[in-house]
């Protein structure tokens, strides 16, 4: 039985009793939950300080710490903590190299109020019924009083505690990141499909147990062991467990302390990946291996007791064979597929990359049409024998992708003019950029458009003027040329719409390309290229991936390359320009989205809202 109990709370606080938890025997100042070790961190900054010196003594596979006197590893990934009168527990998940059958085994924190503390390792006896699931064995309890300098140095007793009471009660764990996908608070985590294996973040689920009550015999007297001469009425002495030796006394007074097995931390899918991934079994060319992506997206569909049946007919009934390893991957990756189609049936979109933060932008620049006075301008321009100028519409393209790009470069700093050894503000960079566009770009030259002799001084002074709306630019494009006509202008940006044009011909594709600077909350400039295309020609388009995939450099052919290259050397050039004359800046990595036009065309084109790619309104 299990409940979900949202708690919008900081990680900068302890996480609450929910009040409407079960009733059960444990008294009301019972607090038993399992957070992840940052939280933990967080909330109990001393001990934790105490412990980090051990934290790095772990092997590669998990974050562990060794202790070499009792032969166990800690897995600190995961601490569960019991709140009580005058006391805290915190518990780890204990491992061995050599398994012991039957037997789980923790180490326990127990840190008092006073700020001293003990140290203890439980051992859980436990069957496996024939579904494998652990069967505890409520009678016994195994308890050893850990004096190890590996670990923390606790103090030196000649008592070993008992068990006294097994009650029954229920413990809480929160979920830092969502538990299908591990997303973090604030995104998206969607977990219809699976709610008893995802739990969104910053959730606790609740899950009944037992709880080993175990106390000091205090048949030992005053609990001293050798060469000890403290006196304790209980647990331990006021020295931080600091020593094996003194003449502290301790007036803790409660014998008592809780216990409730902390299991292995690792997923349920673990052990199975660790089967079908053991290159020792199978060799170097294991063909079975899966990536643990994988196993992290089946584990937002199968169950705890399903992964249960894999691991039983996998591990414990055929012991990791070659023919069981191929008949569970064959199952696997089958049920990943029947659920890929359903969510696809749900949601058509889904395999589709689009960067939410610049969708509206793109969106924009989708919508974007020229203003009349660029029409009419256009509409009166010469013509020759084989083509007009005509603006090249986005959805009247023939490419069967659209190109979402956004390229930028981050100016903590803005340079100086190089002309005047000044600052520029933001608006004079992009006019000077503007004006000597081709000292800011490799292997293609922007030019005001010559080809008609009638018209090149007219287009010259208007691209160097104050204000270039209308100004129509010729782009010497390596294999091909094009042309364009700015269609808005203002200080902090312009656009480009491709066009065709006398003695050019298409552009090779028809969209929108804006250029310009953005003001960030941090006082830093965001100055950058964003464009929304398609190909012209769908034959241009297939030329493209022929040509890149006999001359590019990628393993996966991308037929925008020659594009990418021209606005990473934009990129490239800003930054360089700014650096030399005396700013600040950095390349941001580009963002680049090419999905199918007719699944994003009436999400772009404002028909359909953003929420339809998986973005918030």
């Amino acid at each position: 039985m299990f409940r979900l109990l949202t708690a919008y709370v900081s990680c900068e606080k302890d996480i609450p009793l929910i009040e409407d938890q079960k009733e059960n025997n444990l008294p009301d100042n019972k607090n038993i939950r399992v957070v992840p070790w940052s939280h933990f961190e967080v909330d109990n900054g001393e001990i934790a300080e105490r412990i980090a010196p051990i934290r790095n003594n772990g092997l590669k596979s998990r974050d562990t710490i060794t202790s070499n006197t009792y032969g166990f590893s800690i897995d600190d990934s995961k601490v569960q903590i019991i709140e009580n009168d005058g006391y805290t527990t915190y518990t780890f998940f204990a491992f061995r190299d050599s398994v012991l059958p039957n037997i789980l085994e923790n180490y326990t924190y127990k840190a008092f109020d006073d700020g001293s503390y003990e140290q203890y390792l439980l051992g859980y006896h436990y069957t496996l019924d024939t579904d494998g699931y652990k069967i505890f064995d409520t009678m016994v309890l195994d308890i050893q009083v850990i004096q190890d300098n590996n670990l923390i140095l606790g103090r030196t007793t000649g008592c070993t505690p008992k068990l006294v009471d097994v009650i029954e009660g229920e413990t809480c764990v929160y979920n830092e990141l969502c538990t299908g996908n591990s997303h973090s608070y604030g995104q998206q985590c969607d977990c219809t499909t699976a709610p008893s294996t995802c739990d969104p973040p910053r959730t606790i689920r609740c899950n009944d147990t037992f709880i080993w009550i175990y106390e000091e015999d205090l048949s030992c007297g005053d609990g001293a062991g050798p060469g000890d001469n403290s006196t304790n009425n209980n647990n331990s002495n006021n020295n931080g467990g600091g020593g094996t030796g003194g003449n502290t006394t301790n007036n803790n007074t409660d014998e008592t302390t809780d216990a409730t097995p902390m299991e292995d931390p690792a997923p349920e899918w673990q052990e199975i990946a660790d089967c079908l991934n053991d290159v020792g079994i199978l060799g170097d060319n294991n063909s079975t291996m899966l990536d643990h992506e994988v196993f992290e997206a089946l584990g937002e569909i199968l169950t705890p007791d399903e992964w249960r049946v894999f691991k039983s007919f996998l591990v414990r009934q055929n012991n990791c064979s070659v023919e069981a390893q191929q008949s569970v991957i064959d199952e696997l990756l089958e049920i990943l597929e029947v659920e890929l189609m359903n969510q696809l049936e749900a949601n058509p979109f889904l395999l589709l990359e689009i960067d939410c933060l610049q969708i509206e932008n793109w969106q924009t620049l989708a919508q974007h049409t020229a203003p009349q006075s660029v029409l009419d301008k256009i509409e009166n321009l010469p013509s020759s024998w084989a083509n007009n100028f005509e603006i090249q519409p986005l959805d009247e393209a023939n490419g069967t992708m659209v190109n979402l790009d956004y390229f930028s470069v981050n100016i903590t700093t803005l340079p100086n003019n190089p002309d005047t050894n000044s600052q520029f503000t933001a608006d004079g960079l992009l006019d000077y950029i503007r004006r000597n566009f081709n000292n800011f770009v490799e292997d293609t030259t922007f030019d005001p458009y010559c080809e008609i002799p009638s018209m090149c001084q007219t287009e010259t002074d208007l691209w160097n003027s104050n204000n270039p709306l209308g100004s129509i630019i010729y782009i010497d494009i390596p294999i091909d040329e094009g042309v364009v006509v700015c269609t808005e202008y203002t200080n902090s940006y312009w656009y480009f719409m491709t066009m065709n044009a006398p003695y050019a011909g298409n552009h090779p594709v028809s969209g929108t390309r804006q250029f310009g600077y953005e003001l960030n909350l941090d006082g830093s400039f965001s100055f950058f290229v964003r464009g929304v295309d398609r190909f012209d020609s769908n034959t241009v388009e297939n030329g493209s991936y022929l040509i890149d995939w006999i001359f590019g450099d990628e393993e996966i052919s991308n037929a925008f390359d020659g594009s990418d290259e021209l606005w990473e050397s934009f990129q490239s050039k800003i930054n360089q320009f700014v650096d030399i004359n005396d700013g600040d800046s950095t390349i941001i990595e580009a963002t680049k989205n090419r999905p199918d036009w007719d699944k994003v065309q009436q999400v772009l084109m404002g028909e359909l809202p953003i929420s339809e790619l998986g973005c918030n309104d």
